[in-house]
């Protein structure tokens, strides 16, 4: 059990590791990037039927990351 959530713990830090950050813009304002944080993504995802999740692979490299990690299964 507790190699189980360390190998988690570990997973969602590669997630986060991937996760685009907030960049400062040259006006000094920051730019910020709607994309939607990695946990909500892996709620999202968990919800749905496994033929919908095989084709969301393709949405983006981190979903892919995402759906490929041995935690989402």
């Amino acid at each position: 059990m507790e190699s189980q959530l360390q190998n988690v713990t570990k997973d969602l830090q590669t997630i986060r590791s991937l996760e685009p950050r907030a960049s400062t813009s040259v006006n000094g304002g920051e730019n910020t990037d709607h994309t939607i944080p990695a946990d909500h993504i892996i709620e999202i995802l968990s919800r749905l039927p496994a033929k919908s999740i095989a084709r969301y692979r393709c949405v983006s490299k981190l979903w892919s990351t995402i759906i490929r990690l041995p935690c989402f299964y």
